[in-house]
């Protein structure tokens, strides 16, 4: 096989011809096509929670969970990938979750966005799509495949990366404290935001080199309540503590 030196289709002849006299009895044309091979060449972000979860990201062009408290959506930048018309056309396997944008279910995980790109003549898809919930920490690879119809199509257009999205287990992780010198007199401590007496608690909480420092009076009394990020990964450890406790 020739090399090309630009991506497209061109032509060829196949011809066959009498061994003594060399003349041609019959010619055979045909076409066959160059391209260059997809390849991701980003993706952000990619650190996920095992429940799915990601942080949020500048460089993302849609902000597919806006108003949600939680991301749950990354981008993937594509390079020569063929044209597309929609969502439908590109299928992403994150793992073992095959993604596409024509599920009734957006379960485990949906093609939610596409966008041709084209910076410097170099063409590129911009893609987000949901991320599917795992059972394991570790990297897994995403695959990402065109499965929409273009006129002369050769050969399966994919890209693929090994280590592309990793998933971790977060830890518990404390988020604030409120110090007061009365509660309030119902079941909760804390009441419309105010203490016992209408007064306000203090913020006291701080991060010093990944330490927690919590400041209370010398002379200690009073309550503190905790904000704990990631509590139901925490709640087996000290659901007895909290049954035997008040507030």
């Amino acid at each position: 096989m020739p090399t090309g030196t630009s991506a497209g289709i061109t032509y060829g002849s196949i011809s066959t011809s009498n061994v003594g006299t060399s003349q041609t009895t019959s010619v055979t044309r045909f076409s066959f096509q160059f391209f260059e091979a997809p390849s991701i060449i980003n993706i952000q972000p990619s650190l996920a929670t095992l429940d799915g979860r990601v942080a949020p990201s500048s460089n993302c062009r849609f902000d597919e969970d806006a108003g949600q408290a939680d991301k749950k959506h990354i981008s993937i930048w594509i390079e020569n990938f063929p044209a597309t018309q929609s969502a439908a056309d590109v299928k992403i396997t994150i793992g073992t979750n095959v993604c596409t944008g024509t599920a009734t279910s957006p379960l485990p995980c949906s093609v939610k966005h596409v966008l041709p790109l084209d910076s410097g003549g170099v063409k590129s898809l911009y893609v987000t799509v949901s991320v599917p919930i795992a059972t394991v920490t570790g990297w897994v690879p995403i695959k990402a495949e065109f499965i929409g119809t273009t006129v002369l199509a050769r050969s399966p257009k994919s890209a693929g990366k090994a280590q592309a999205l990793r998933f971790y287990k977060p830890v518990p992780a404390m988020l604030s404290d409120q110090y007061f010198k009365t509660r309030d007199t119902g079941s909760a401590c804390i009441v419309a935001g105010l203490c016992g007496g209408g007064e306000f608690p203090v913020d006291r909480f701080k991060v010093e080199k990944a330490l927690y420092t919590i400041q209370i009076p010398k002379e200690g009394g009073g309550k503190l309540t905790f904000t704990i990020g990631e509590f139901d990964k925490v709640i087996d450890a000290i659901r007895n503590w909290l049954q035997n406790s008040t507030c």
